[in-house]
Parts: C-alpha cells; sequence; structure tokens
C-alpha cells in the first residue's frame, strides 16, 4: 500500500511539468495504481487521497477546471481521514481548490475559501511567508475575474515588492502578480501602466526563460492586445503576431495558449485593416479553451464581436446581428468591462446605421 501511494505521488510530480507525454504516463501511472488498490480490501485512506490528488492535478494541467475541481474536493473531504497530514497539508489542498473555484468563475465559493486559507497560513507561519504570499496571489486573481479591478491592483502593488524579497524578480509568482495586475489595469483602461507592466514582465522573462518561455509569450501577447486596444495598432500587431507565432511553437500541444493569442492577433488585425487574416484565425479557436485558462467565462463575448465586426465590413450585416446577439446573451451573465460596453455598443450602431 505504501508502494501505491508512493507511485501516486510520482503520478502528481510528473503532472506538473505540464507536457503531454508526461500527462498521458500520470493518467496511466493512476490508474494502474488504482487497479491494485481494487485488489485491497480495505485500503489504507492515504490511497483515496493521494488518487483524488493526482487526478486533480492532472486533469488541472489539462486545462479541465471543473475535473480539477471535483477531484481537489473530493481530497479536501479525505484528508480528515488521513491523520499523517497536518493542517498545513490541508490547508494547501483548500488553497488548491480555491483556485479551481477561481479558474471556473465562482467567485463566491473561491474568495471565502482563499480567504481562510491566509487566515491559516498567517496563523501558522507569519505574514511574510512564501506560503502566504501565494495566497494573496490566488486572492488577487480572484479579485480580478471577478471584475474587481480596483482592488486587485491596490493588492498587487502592496504585495509585488514581498514577492521579490522573497522570490526574486524572476520567479514565475512574481511575474504572475505584475501579469494579473496588468490585467486589471488594462480593464481600469490604465493602458500605460498596463503596457509598462507587460514590458517589465518580458525583458525579465526573455533573461531569464528565453524566447519560447510561459512568461516570454502570453503576457507578450497581452502586451500586444493591450497596445491595439490603446489605439497602437502598429507596434501592436507586431508584438502579437510575435507572441502568437513562438507560442505555437512552444505551446502547440496546449489549445487554450495558443487560442489566446491568436485572438490578440485578429483583434489588432481587424484594427489594421487585415480583415481575411483575422477572420482565418477566429476560425481556428475556441472561446472555451479560452475560457477555461483565463477563469473569464465571458471571454466569448469577445470572440462574437470581434466576428461581428469582421461581418460588417465584408457587408454581411445579418451575421453582424448574429454575433451581436451572442455577445449580448453572454454580457447578460457576465457584466462588461467599460472597454466591452462601448465595443457592443460601437458595433451595435455600426449595424443600425446598415439597416
Amino acid at each position: 500500500e505504501d508502494a501505491i501511494v508512493e507511485r501516486l505521488k510520482a503520478a502528481i510530480s510528473q503532472s506538473r511539468t505540464f507536457a503531454t507525454t508526461d500527462l498521458e504516463q500520470a493518467k496511466q501511472i493512476v490508474d494502474a495504481q488504482q487497479n491494485l488498490a481494487s485488489r485491497i480490501r480495505n485500503p489504507k485512506p492515504e490511497i483515496a487521497l493521494y488518487t483524488a490528488m493526482a487526478r486533480g492535478y492532472i486533469a488541472l494541467a489539462s486545462n479541465d477546471p471543473k475535473g480539477a475541481s471535483e477531484q481537489i474536493q473530493l481530497a479536501v473531504g479525505k484528508s480528515a481521514n488521513v491523520r499523517s497530514l497536518d493542517e498545513s497539508s490541508r490547508t494547501n489542498l483548500k488553497h488548491m481548490l480555491a483556485g479551481t473555484y477561481m479558474r471556473l468563475g465562482d467567485g463566491q465559493k473561491a474568495e471565502p475559501l482563499c480567504r481562510e486559507v491566509i487566515a491559516t497560513y498567517s496563523r501558522l507561519y507569519g505574514i511574510h511567508s512564501a506560503v502566504l504570499l501565494q495566497a494573496q496571489l490566488t486572492l488577487e486573481e480572484i479579485l480580478m475575474t471577478e471584475n474587481r479591478h480596483s482592488e486587485a491592483v491596490e493588492l498587487a502593488n502592496q504585495i509585488y515588492p514581498e514577492f521579490v524579497k522573497v522570490y526574486g524578480d524572476s520567479n514565475q509568482f512574481s511575474l504572475q502578480v505584475l501579469a494579473t495586475r496588468a490585467t486589471s489595469e488594462a480593464a481600469l483602461e490604465q493602458w500605460n501602466a498596463a503596457i509598462n507592466d507587460e514590458v517589465t514582465i518580458h525583458d525579465i522573462a526573455m533573461k531569464s526563460q528565453g524566447p519560447l518561455g510561459l512568461f516570454s509569450t502570453l503576457p507578450f501577447s497581452d502586451l500586444g492586445l493591450f497596445e491595439c486596444q490603446a489605439g497602437r495598432y502598429t507596434q501592436g500587431i507586431k508584438t502579437a503576431k510575435s507572441a502568437y507565432e513562438n507560442t505555437q511553437r512552444a505551446f502547440a500541444h496546449r489549445s487554450g495558449y495558443v487560442d489566446a493569442t491568436a485572438f490578440a492577433l485578429a483583434f489588432c488585425d481587424i484594427g489594421g485593416g487585415k480583415i481575411n487574416e483575422a477572420g482565418a484565425l477566429l476560425g481556428k479557436i475556441d472561446a472555451n479553451s479560452i475560457s477555461q485558462l483565463t477563469a473569464d467565462s465571458g471571454f466569448g463575448a469577445n470572440v462574437a464581436l470581434a466576428k461581428a465586426q469582421i461581418a460588417l465590413k465584408q457587408g454581411n450585416r445579418s451575421e453582424a446581428a448574429s454575433q451581436l446577439s451572442t455577445a449580448e446573451k453572454i454580457f447578460k451573465q457576465e457584466s462588461p468591462s467599460p472597454y466591452q460596453k462601448r465595443w457592443l455598443e460601437t458595433v451595435e450602431s455600426a449595424i443600425q446605421k446598415n439597416t
């Protein structure tokens, strides 16, 4: 039984590489260990715990937040029956569960659980601990996904210096604080601040990760998108195209990553008058994969509005109206940002003029 648990732990470690081959091997390990465990009359509770944990990590790495949330929630429940697990380990599971809730766009569950985790970490380790900082980063991300952008920026301003002190500026956690802050700054249309953060991320990541690293590609795509949203299309198209091409090379197996950078380039191409290129990119995009990646369940509205703009430029009013209707339905569930609201109104006005 101890050997089964160790193999399950190995599967967890393997899944954290995010590589497709490693994920497949991790799945095979978990299936094999579950098969072995089924032959044991009363298996020790650690087996059920680590099976759920392994499946949760694999689902998360596979961009399946729903599956991850179900498995980690199961693991949190199973952890109560494992005496060898201390309060810190149980809290780590709760932290992970809060993150899955956030990825699902369920802030009502994510925020209180994350604040509970922060309180526990503060009590166990003090206010300057590394694990506490990670939980505060999760809270920043939750606030961002809840469209509480001013609060997210304020929190990021408070914790970023501590991240640099504890982790260094090139660590992925430090870079993620800046990336999340940039997203909120862009939502607030603080374009210079958002662009400056993305430039800082790219400069640091190029030195530490090279041109095909995670933080050298996705945030660089965001930089291109923000430049175009700010009306700087010439530079934005150049940036977004470079990010898209590098993301294809680095993460061909991660459709959500590639689709996110494809959308940024398509948005820029529309503004730059490259309608055919934009249409081809949008035709390949799976909005759901981007929503799962970004925890933005309303991302499909962006894709619909972009398609509506293309349809208008091609003289296809009925298609534009159909895409507008799709965006409006999504915005009834997810409140649009001020930028999205103006974008919606611009498309709506253009359709009415062509009536």
